[in-house]
């Protein structure tokens, strides 16, 4: 399950387990994974649009179809 990270200079860890949001398609992004599992995409870009948004994606909550 994507959910969005809010930064004030710093990451701030919030409940996202009701979050239905996902990162919209891009190009040029930066992805990191963390030993904890979870992965990071930052930024990009969307169309001629550039993006500045940090995701989070935590796999163990994943449901698979």
């Amino acid at each position: 399950m994507w959910s969005p990270v809010q930064t004030i200079g710093r990451v701030l860890e919030d409940d996202f387990e009701n979050c239905e949001e996902a990162p919209n398609s891009r190009c040029k992004h930066a992805m990191c994974t963390t030993p904890d599992g979870h992965i990071y995409l930052m930024g990009g870009r969307s169309g001629n649009r550039p993006l500045k948004d940090l995701w989070r994606l935590d796999p163990d909550k994943l449901i698979l179809l």
